[in-house]
């Protein structure tokens, strides 16, 4: 005669397995002389799912956010069903993040994660949370991907810095790398934002580069002039590049040539500046004018000034023009002229010669 009879019972036949939540079945070993139950055994039932909230209580899956770097990340993740209640744990790959849950009067078990301060590595990371009761069955998982903004790491002057000339446009590259999205760069001098620029993007969107035209003015003489790159997510957190301006401004070359033109006695530097801003504001602006321009300039007369009086002009003949442009043009050369404004020497001397 047998000891012992093993049965299997569904626990929902027996009014005492309502004591052992979320029960399947039993196996229970009944003394066949004594009629007790000697041992009893009940299946593990695995969690039914595992859901990552916000702070919100907003469920979330797939690639979540974008954070900003440098924030706190807080999530939240609950385990429903399962017996006994099961371990609930936080992992990054097979990094063990957080262990600590407390299983609530509903039976949900609950771990709330902290990241307090997300770094620019974090950027997709992939977080998990682990729902596990028993050795004998797979965990229940939930995973998200983290996606993050991100500052620029640098902004960087890529043109040679060099000594620019009042009045000559001069091309400026600045570029900037590491933000996400993609960062924006404005150019400032001193305080003063300038607005002649343009961008573009690399393929992958993390390189941006910036062109300035600039045309300096000696008021632009010993100002800062700064590249920022910032990430149009992240306000006020901008990187930037620049140095102080080192501006030419051709004062002696502008009074000799307009000595020359006019063949009159010699003006000071101040006095000639002086002379070209009132007769034309374009030279006291230091921009490019065409040799007509100029000569027009030094040659014009006031028609509306009814205080001076005429003075009949002094005929002058094609070598005596040729002879002064030549002594004007062999001093300029001694003299280490920019060769637009020997260029326009030649020009002259070319003119009164024909």
């Amino acid at each position: 005669m047998k000891e012992y009879t093993l049965c299997r019972i569904l626990c929902s036949d027996i009014e005492f397995a309502g004591l052992l939540r979320n029960c399947q079945w039993l196996e229970i070993c009944i003394s066949e002389r004594t009629g007790e139950i000697t041992s009893y055994y009940y299946q593990f039932v695995p969690p039914k799912e595992t859901i990552i909230l916000d702070t919100e209580n907003n469920e979330l899956s797939g690639v979540i956010g974008p954070y900003d770097e440098g924030s706190e990340l807080r999530l939240r993740c609950e385990s429903i069903g399962g017996y006994p209640p099961p371990t609930v744990t936080w992992w990054r790959g097979s990094t063990l993040l957080d262990d600590t849950f407390e299983t609530l009067p509903d039976g949900v078990v609950r771990n709330d994660l902290v990241i307090s301060t997300l770094q620019r590595s974090d950027l997709l990371m992939v977080l998990t949370c682990n729902a596990n009761n028993n050795n004998a069955t797979v965990a229940v998982a939930t995973s998200v991907k983290i996606n993050l903004n991100l500052k620029p790491i640098e902004a960087r002057i890529t043109s040679l810095r060099r000594t620019l000339s009042a009045g000559r446009r001069a091309e400026l590259e600045c570029t900037s790398a590491g933000s996400r999205p993609a960062a924006r760069i404005s150019w400032w001098i001193g305080t003063t934002q300038l607005t002649n620029s343009s961008e573009s993007f690399s393929p992958d969107r993390n390189r941006t580069t910036s062109i300035l035209n600039l045309w300096p003015t000696s008021d632009h003489n010993n100002k800062y002039l700064s590249c920022r790159a910032e990430n149009p997510m992240l306000p006020g957190q901008p990187v930037e590049d620049g140095w102080t301006l080192n501006v030419s401004f051709e004062e002696i070359q502008l009074a000799s040539l307009i000595n020359q033109l006019q063949n009159t006695n010699p003006r000071s530097n101040t006095e000639t500046l002086q002379w070209a801003a009132e007769a034309d504001v374009s030279l006291a602006r230091n921009e490019i004018v065409t040799d007509d321009e100029i000569i027009r300039t030094a040659t014009a007369q006031d028609d509306d000034d009814d205080d001076v009086t005429p003075v009949n002009p002094v005929k002058i003949s094609h070598s005596e023009a040729m002879a002064a442009l030549n002594t004007s043009l062999q001093w300029a050369e001694e003299q280490n002229f920019e060769a637009h404004e020997i260029m326009l020497l030649r020009a002259l001397r070319d003119r009164a010669f024909e």
